[in-house]
């Protein structure tokens, strides 16, 4: 798999889906930092983690969106409870 975290896990996974076209295309983000259970953890420890996701945030919103425009489908898979869908991008997603 590739590394949604990382800048060159990101690029591989885009490059892949601009030369194969998916009709679908299924995203995990990573769900520690966005969980629930987190907020039991010192506030400052989980902000700092959950920093380190936002460019693979930005990423998902953008490949959702690339989808859309190209009329097809995505999954992004989180957790219904999951703080993930409160965040700006991927509330561009959910606004769509």
């Amino acid at each position: 798999g590739l590394d949604l975290l990382t800048a060159e896990g990101r690029t591989r996974a885009w490059t892949s889906i601009e030369d194969q076209a998916p009709t679908r295309v299924f995203l995990p983000p990573v769900r520690t930092p966005w969980s629930v259970m987190q907020f039991l953890n010192n506030a400052d420890n989980v902000k700092r983690e959950q920093k380190k996701t936002k460019p693979m945030l930005e990423f998902v919103k953008d490949v959702c969106l690339h989808q859309i425009r190209k009329k097809q489908l995505f999954i992004v898979e989180n957790p219904r409870t999951s703080r993930m869908w409160y965040q700006e991008d991927i509330g561009e997603i959910l606004d769509q």
